[in-house]
């Protein structure tokens, strides 16, 4: 995996995820449907124990044209999330 060798071997409890996606051509896409893909990319490649709320945040998602190298740059940040149960919810 890309992912893996890029970040090496560390897992991490919190992560931001951050995706520019370069399509070839003009059609229609909804960007929201390579969120999926990308934790679940994330998550297989062990970067991230859980690909829950608890462990990804998003950062931003931006489609681009480039009919010559179409693909999809994430960027991944370690990022310290801290989580409260407060029960405030109920």
């Amino acid at each position: 995996w890309v992912i893996r060798a890029e970040v090496g071997k560390k897992t991490f409890e919190h992560i931001r995820i951050s995706l520019d996606i370069f399509f070839p051509d003009l059609r229609v896409r909804d960007l929201d449907n390579y969120l999926k893909l990308c934790t679940d990319a994330v998550k297989h490649s062990g970067v991230i124990s859980d690909d829950s709320w608890r462990h990804v945040s998003w950062g931003h998602i931006d489609g681009y044209l480039d009919r010559d190298n179409p693909r999809m740059e994430v960027f991944i940040e370690p990022e310290k999330k801290e989580i409260k149960d407060d029960n405030s919810w109920k």
